[in-house]
């Protein structure tokens, strides 16, 4: 037995375990860490003796969780990058050279990284075009008529005319922040933006997602934290028996003649003769699952 030989166990197993964890794209720092709420925390990095421990001694003293004083792991969340495989892969099929266009706003740049990540392992182009949350409200607010009715056709035309694929993320940080604006005000200008984005649409290469937020919890009355867990189980799950099952629907749907729908104080009957059904897996809009007439 060695001197110290327990010392250089310690070491040897925490190289090991460093270089696994940096395979699957983590780090680990020398830190502390403290968790301010489900969602969100803070990492304090410095050299030994700086006050990393003693930090975490005071956050656990007033109420805040100490989840490590020495040695923490980081890992990019994987839910976001298996999302974006699906998205490009399922969803709008892209190919070597082929061009993406990812639109979303800044609450929804995880997911926005990832897809902008895996176009690029995919061997194709990415755009990335990310709005500020809570520019929309500024400007149906200030906007006099002629700034509201001037649309930079060339520019949003000249993307969509670029991309060959596009993925559209949401994420909003106010669900109520338009409720004080005219309705008159946001119809005119949908009416100008509508038709530049008809081309995109037609294309039927373009995936659609709401990515979770603090006000789309608010509104679900529950935790971010939650809500996360709730959307990626939503979202990452088998398409190719999705498909299998709403095919099956469709072919019901498409050969039959009335829908009994029946429920708490409901009694419906809708004709559906001739009418053919839409079976939706991923391809446009992601969750999905529906079958629709």
């Amino acid at each position: 037995y060695a001197p110290n030989m327990h010392i250089h166990i310690l070491l040897y197993l925490l190289f090991i375990a460093t270089c696994w964890h940096i395979e699957r794209g983590g780090l680990y720092l020398h830190s502390s860490a403290v968790q301010r709420s489900p969602e969100n925390g803070f990492l304090f990095l410095g050299a030994s003796g700086n006050g990393k421990t003693t930090v975490a001694k005071l956050s656990a003293e007033a109420g805040y969780g100490a989840l490590g004083d020495d040695l923490n792991f980081i890992i990019k969340d994987q839910n976001d990058f298996k999302l974006a495989a699906v998205m490009l892969g399922h969803s709008v099929a892209v190919k070597p050279k082929e061009k993406v266009l990812i639109t979303t706003s800044d609450l929804g740049l995880p997911l926005a990284k990832a897809v902008y990540i895996e176009t690029l392992k995919r061997g194709a182009y990415p755009m990335l075009d990310v709005a500020t949350s809570g520019m929309d409200y500024e400007f149906y607010n200030l906007a006099n008529d002629w700034q509201l009715l001037h649309v930079p056709t060339e520019v949003v035309k000249a993307k969509i005319a670029w991309a060959d694929a596009y993925v559209r993320i949401v994420a909003d940080d106010n669900l109520r922040a338009l409720s004080q604006i005219d309705p008159k005000k946001m119809t005119e200008r949908s009416k100008l933006i509508r038709p530049l984005m008809d081309p995109m649409i037609d294309s039927d290469r373009w995936i659609l997602t709401y990515y979770p937020t603090d006000a789309m919890a608010q509104e679900a009355g529950m935790s971010l934290s939650s809500l996360r867990d709730f959307y990626f189980d939503s979202v990452l799950v088998d398409y190719k028996k999705m498909e299998k099952d709403l095919k099956s629907l469709e072919k019901v749907m498409d050969e039959g003649n009335v829908i009994h729908v029946v429920g708490r104080m409901t009694d419906l009957y809708v004709n559906i003769k001739g009418r053919l059904a839409q079976a939706c897996f991923g391809e446009r809009n992601i969750p999905d699952g529906e079958c629709f007439l």
